[in-house]
């Protein structure tokens, strides 16, 4: 904004009256905007004194206008230069309540030290215009009801879509079940869970989770794979690659488009962890009284490791079983049967046909011959 006028300045004793030594040009109308009924006139201004000067401009107000709409934009004291020209802008601001009418301003310059000698400038016209018109501010009645109108239609189709539209599909009742032992090779069965609605179709996928998996909180679980492909069905034949993991299935309840159907899932209990196959046992008889021969060949087919025994002189090239531990019953395959006989009587004396003792396919644990514990009497110790 444009300084006020203020203050005197210039010497007080009377000096004789001449023309200003300045030219003073402008417009001849300035345009005030209506949405801010603000207006600015530029006049240019010539010194023709000779000599550089200070002077001062001052805006009049002329035809009804206000002297204090009107204000120099910058300082109101300037230097001229001898035969130089300034720019002065004049604001004008109509304050809003104004009426319409049309006005007039001009510019005077007079020198800092001849105040009496005065320039007047040519009269600029401006109109004042209509006041820009005031909205009214929206009806705060008219705002509630289009913001309820919208709640009750986004409610109303949600309720809808909700009661009508929605399909919610199944819901779990109880979950699926786990039949069968944790164990390399052994089958897992699933007895399906239970849902809200009958005739669910069904898709039961087996699971594998990390043996320190919790049972609350299972993670790592991913799809049991087999040959590439995932193992889907109502049963699972553990392999060996999942000893140490444990095992869960995924029931899956299909419902609504036949292509492209919504799933519901379900999970069961993880099973415990994993345990390696199982030994195989064989059903062992007893040999006790029958030549040693026949059961270190029938022990060898069975897949038995035998320990011998030898307490004793025998009188037979092919002595007789006196003791066998274990006895009878199911033992597990590799296990050792501890066989005891007399010694035999030495092989030239019993001839060349008479089968080896040790038939093919019999495996003799010597480690754990009791030859070395066995107290051989006197008699028999230099034959």
């Amino acid at each position: 904004m444009g300084e006020p006028l203020d203050g005197d300045f210039g010497p007080d004793e009377p000096i004789t009256t001449t023309p200003a030594p300045f030219s003073v040009t402008g417009p001849t109308s300035v345009e005030i905007a209506r949405a801010t009924r603000t207006g600015t006139a530029s006049f240019s201004v010539l010194n023709t004194s000779g000599r550089p000067v200070r002077v001062r401009l001052l805006p009049q107000a002329m035809a009804g206008a206000e002297q204090s709409w009107l204000a120099v934009v910058g300082d109101i004291e300037r230097p001229l230069g001898n035969a130089a020209t300034l720019t002065a802008d004049v604001l004008v601001t109509v304050p809003m309540d104004t009426p319409v009418g049309l006005h007039a301003l001009r510019l005077d310059v007079s020198p800092e030290d001849r105040p009496e000698l005065v320039a007047q400038g040519q009269a600029v016209a401006f109109t004042i215009p209509e006041p820009p018109e005031v909205k009214k501010p929206f009806p705060r009645w008219l705002l509630f009801a289009i913001i309820g109108a919208v709640l009750v239609l986004i409610l109303g189709a949600l309720a809808i879509w909700w009661f009508v539209i929605r399909d919610t599909g199944p819901e779990p009742l109880t979950p699926p079940q786990i039949v069968g032992e944790a164990t390399v090779g052994e089958v897992l069965t699933v007895t399906p869970g239970t849902w809200s609605a009958d005739d669910v179709p069904l898709v039961h996928v087996w699971q594998t989770c990390p043996g320190s998996a919790a049972d609350d909180d299972p993670e790592g679980c991913t799809d049991v794979t087999s040959g590439g492909a995932t193992a889907i069905g109502e049963t699972l034949t553990v392999g060996a690659d999942l000893e140490g993991q444990r095992i869960r299935v995924k029931e899956s309840a299909l419902s609504g488009d036949e292509e492209a159907p919504d799933v519901t899932d379900q999970f069961s209990d993880l099973t415990g962890v994993v345990g390696p196959p199982p030994i195989p046992t064989v059903t062992l008889r007893s040999f006790v009284g029958e030549p040693r021969s026949n059961a270190f060949q029938e022990l060898g087919v069975l897949g038995l490791t035998v320990t011998l025994e030898e307490v004793g002189q025998s009188d037979q090239c092919d002595p007789l079983v006196e003791i066998q531990d274990p006895s009878t019953g199911e033992v597990a395959v590799g296990s050792s049967v501890r066989i005891s006989t007399g010694r035999p009587r030495p092989w030239f004396e019993c001839g060349f046909g008479f089968p080896f003792p040790f038939p093919d396919g019999v495996f003799l644990d010597l480690d754990d011959v009791v030859i070395e514990n066995f107290k051989m009497p006197l008699d028999l110790q230099n034959p």
